[in-house]
Order: structure tokens, then C-alpha cells, then sequence
């Protein structure tokens, strides 16, 4: 049985590596109990503020961080509006309500008792040796692995931020990276892992690269005449008397050639069209076109000071600027207000789910493929009403604790072995690995055309290939796991081999290698897991 009070596994996105390991550093002397319940929660505040810092070798390591500033704080200094920026976002997350989930403390009275496991200070800053946490440090590590940095453009007036008091709604289009040429490598992203080990990385990638190349090149003559025999435009199906004298949605549903099309890759330049009309948002536009025209007018009308106190709208324009910071898709300044307006109005469009981080990340991989902003809004309204298990991006994050759960069953069925040894080691180990596959549908985890490829799946086949991926790959992984005799290190391999996962194919074809796997199966788990938490 999961326990209600497991600690909120995203409730730290947005800290700065310095801040985590700061609230860790106190969470250690509030248990030697250096310090009051209440200096702990005021101490806390202040580090996820920016205005307080501990040092470990000080006598008083209570200090306040002083105006005028050492030498060794000049860059802390100069980063300050940076740390502050980034960690407003962990009390924003999920903010259709407004509220934190749970308090470090929390997390921390929730692993008194694990097992202490030595770590080194890997790309998350984890200290090693900290006695009782081992859990509360592994979840504020789960976040999304982007570079936090601050956007900003500068016109005749000065700097703006992305916070602009116009909204913009007239950026409707974004404007087109040509991935194809210039930044064919890996679509535009970066080819490192979390340490900077480009060469290794592109080795790598490189030795998959021609491979799957030339099997989506294979795939690109079919799609092209799938597209030509449907009349399917660059934008879709702009009528809906187009749309059914194709009886296009029959076929995607019926047809065992189309699953096997979709199944082996979409080519990049077919990716927006596709997912836009095989995930329903094109007939939705059809059928209710009125919907995003009235969220416009709705945006406009609301004050501009009312706006600004609008948490989803906060959190929205501070997510921007972290999605993919460095693909030079969202270094222009258009393509990141074209994505705020994705988000904004979906916000306005469904407000008891409002706005949860991470989908930040599906509407920009749907901008970088080449959706506009009306197409991106209607296949994200899809995917989150009608294709993900129900809550998953709801404030209480009962979704993500449910989907762990049902992940954790299945694979104690599938694959015992290596799932009892891994729940041996952390018994919380599938809540703290599995959020970013199933908020950020794996596009934080895995290199982006592995991703992308599982989005193809995901688009065509709905949410049981989430659940396929994050089996197979443990079993890909079994060897190595089986020899990890703690916890980091099975967190750390975990983590560090998602992203050398470019063998798409591989990955793709074990997991429909798995049989006998229902819907039912899934739903009882669900269940399962709602009856044990009475």
C-alpha cells in the first residue's frame, strides 16, 4: 500500500541545485535539533526565497545572506533574481488552487526511517551521508532536468520580461526552426547528458542516428501517400465535410496497416499534421471553433492587474522561459509568447485543472514540431481530458501516486524480480522515478526522438504505452540493476541511462513485445490502489 502522506514528488521543480542541497543541510540540523520547529519552517522559507544561506563549516551557519557580499558570493550575488525566479515555481506548481503540496518537513517525517545510503553529488546535489533523507532528497531530484534561466528581450524601451502587460494574442503562428538542415542533429537539442559529456553522448547518438534515419526515410514514402489518398492539408482538415467524406477517424481507429504505419515513425515534417488530426484535436476544432475564438476574447477582457495576480498566469510566464532553454526554437522571444499563449488559454479553457507544470513541455515539443497555437491548444486539451488517467495533473497529485502505483503492480507481474529488488532498496522508488515519464510523457527522459517516437505510440494508441515504456526499460536495465546494492545507485542508473536511450527501435518494439495487457488489468489496479488508501 502507498501511503497518502508520500511526499509530493514534484513539489520541488524550479529549486537551484544550491537551494536543494541547502534544504537538505537543514533538514539535517532540525533533526539534531539545532534549531525550533519553528526557526526550521522560517529558515526553510528563506532559502526557497533566496534572502538565507548556511554554511556547513561556520560556527552560527544561521546567517543571513548580507547586502554586502565576500568575493566567493559574488556569483550567488549575481544570480540572485535567477534563484528567486526559480524557486517561486515550486509554490506555484499545480496552481488551479493556489496551495503547496507538502512541506520538505513532511517529506522528511515521511522517511525518518530509511535506510541512509551513501551518494556522491551528482548533477542534483546530494550530499553524501545524510542520515534518514535518502528518500526526501531523491524526490526534490525529480524534476524536470532543464537549465533554469531567466528570459528576457530587449526592444527601444529597454527589457521586457515575458510578463508583458499586453497579452499578444495576436501571435497565433510561431516561427519555424528549420531542424532539418541547420539543426538536423537531434532536432536542436542539446547532445549532453547531465554531467556536459558531449563527446560520449554524440557517440552515441551518432551510432544510431543513419539507422534510424534511413528507416524513417523508408517510413516517408508511405506517410506520403497516406497523406495524398486522404487530402490532408499542412493545417489538417479545414471542414468538417472534408474531414467525414474521408471517414478519416474509421480508418485510424480500424486499420491494423495504419497502427503498424504509426507504430515504426512519423517523419518530423508530419509530425504536427498527424498528431493534430490522429488525437481528435482537428475534429474538435471543427466541431466547436467558436471555443478558442470566445477564450481570446475572454483573455482580453480580464484587467491587466486582475492578470497579473492570476497564479496560473505567474507560474505560465516563469515555466516559459525553462522549456527547452536551449534549443534555438524558444530563443525567440515570438515562439515563447506563442507558447504562453497555449497554456494561458488552456488555463481559462479548463480551470479546475488550470495550469501544472510540465505541460509547459507538451505544448512546446507540439510548437518545435510545427503546430500553430489554435492546433496546440486543441490536441493539449485532448491529451489531458481524454487521454491521460484521470487527476494525474490535478493539485492534490493523486494521479501521479495512483500511476505509480499501477506501474509498480505491473511490474510485479511482469518482471518480479528486478521490481521486488528495486522496492527492496526504496520502497517509495516508483513514485520518485516515474513522474517525469508519466507528466512529461517521457520528454525529459529520454533523447528527443526516442521521445518523440513514444509520442507517435501515445498519439495513436493512448496512455498503455506509458505503462509498456517504463516496463521494457526496466527490463532492459534488469542486469545492471540486479547488481545495485543501494538505492542511489539504482536511482543514478536510471536516471543517467534514459538519456543514452537512442535506440528507439528497440525500445519501441520490446515494449509491444509485452502481450496480454489490458485495459482491465490497469483499471483494477487503479482501483486497488483507491480502496487501500481508505
Amino acid at each position: 500500500m502507498i501511503s497518502s502522506d508520500v511526499p509530493n514528488p514534484v513539489e520541488h521543480f524550479g529549486l537551484s541545485k544550491e537551494q536543494k542541497e541547502q534544504l537538505d543541510l537543514l533538514s539535517n540540523y532540525h533533526k539534531q535539533n539545532l534549531i525550533t520547529d519553528k526557526d526550521f519552517e522560517k529558515y526553510k522559507q528563506n532559502i526557497i526565497d533566496g534572502t538565507f544561506k548556511l554554511d556547513e563549516e561556520d560556527d552560527d551557519p544561521f546567517h543571513l545572506m548580507s547586502s554586502s557580499s565576500s568575493d566567493d558570493d559574488e556569483e550567488d550575488d549575481t544570480n540572485k533574481d535567477n534563484n528567486n525566479h526559480s524557486s517561486s515555481t515550486a509554490n506555484n506548481i499545480n496552481s488551479s488552487n493556489g496551495k503547496n503540496e507538502k512541506s520538505l518537513e513532511k517529506m522528511d517525517e515521511t522517511t525518518n526511517n530509511a535506510p541512509s545510503t551513501s551518494s556522491s553529488s551528482v548533477g542534483d546535489g546530494v550530499a553524501a551521508g545524510n542520515v534518514g533523507v535518502t528518500s526526501a532528497v531523491a524526490v526534490a531530484q525529480i524534476q524536470v532536468d532543464v537549465e533554469q534561466v531567466d528570459f528576457v528581450r530587449k526592444d527601444s524601451s529597454g527589457t521586457i520580461g515575458i510578463a508583458t502587460k499586453t497579452l499578444d494574442l495576436e501571435i497565433m503562428e510561431a516561427k519555424p526552426v528549420d531542424v532539418s538542415k541547420k539543426y538536423l542533429e537531434n532536432y536542436g537539442f542539446d547532445l549532453s547528458d547531465d554531467d556536459g559529456n558531449v563527446r560520449d553522448m554524440k557517440e552515441l547518438f551518432e551510432k544510431h542516428k543513419d539507422f534510424n534515419a534511413k528507416k524513417i526515410e523508408s517510413q516517408r514514402k508511405r506517410w506520403q501517400e497516406f497523406i495524398q489518398k486522404h487530402n490532408i492539408g499542412a493545417k489538417g482538415f479545414t471542414t468538417l465535410e472534408e474531414y467525414e467524406q474521408q471517414r478519416i477517424f474509421h480508418f485510424i481507429e480500424e486499420s491494423n496497416d495504419f497502427k503498424k504505419l504509426v507504430r515504426k515513425g512519423i517523419p518530423m515534417e508530419y509530425r504536427a499534421v498527424m498528431w493534430y488530426i490522429i488525437s481528435g484535436a482537428n475534429y474538435q476544432y471543427l466541431t466547436h471553433k467558436d471555443i478558442f475564438d470566445n477564450l481570446k476574447e475572454k483573455a482580453l477582457a480580464i484587467p491587466i492587474d486582475e492578470r497579473e495576480k492570476d497564479k496560473n498566469f505567474v507560474c505560465i510566464c516563469k515555466d516559459v522561459d525553462r522549456t527547452f532553454p536551449t534549443h534555438p526554437f524558444f530563443k525567440d522571444p515570438h515562439n515563447q509568447i506563442a507558447l504562453r499563449n497555449v497554456l494561458y488559454l488552456y488555463s481559462l479553457h479548463n480551470p479546475k485543472v488550470g495550469y501544472c507544470q510540465s505541460m509547459n513541455f507538451l505544448a512546446g515539443i507540439m510548437l518545435v514540431v510545427g503546430m500553430n497555437v489554435q492546433q496546440a491548444f486543441f490536441t493539449l486539451d485532448r491529451i489531458i481530458d481524454r487521454y491521460m488517467p484521470p487527476d494525474l495533473y490535478d493539485s492534490s497529485m493523486e494521479g501521479v501516486y495512483s500511476e505509480s502505483f499501477v506501474l509498480q503492480h505491473l511490474c510485479l507481474d511482469r518482471i518480479p524480480k528486478v521490481t521486488n529488488h528495486l522496492v527492496k532498496l526504496e520502497s517509495n522508488l516508483f513514485i520518485m522515478v516515474s513522474p517525469n515519464w508519466f507528466l512529461c510523457l517521457y520528454l525529459t527522459s529520454f533523447p528527443v526522438e526516442t521521445a518523440l517516437r513514444i509520442w507517435d505510440c501515445f498519439i495513436h494508441e493512448k496512455y498503455k504505452i506509458l505503462y509498456r515504456i517504463g516496463m521494457t526499460y526496466l527490463t532492459l536495465l534488469e542486469k545492471e540493476l540486479m547488481k545495485c546494492n543501494d538505492f542511489q545507485a539504482a536511482f543514478m542508473l536510471l536516471k543517467d541511462s534514459s538519456q543514452k536511450m537512442f535506440d528507439c527501435r528497440q525500445l519501441i518494439k520490446k515494449s509491444f513485445g509485452i502481450r496480454n495487457f489490458s485495459k482491465k488489468k490497469i483499471l483494477s489496479y487503479r482501483e486497488l490502489f483507491r480502496t487501500q488508501k481508505k
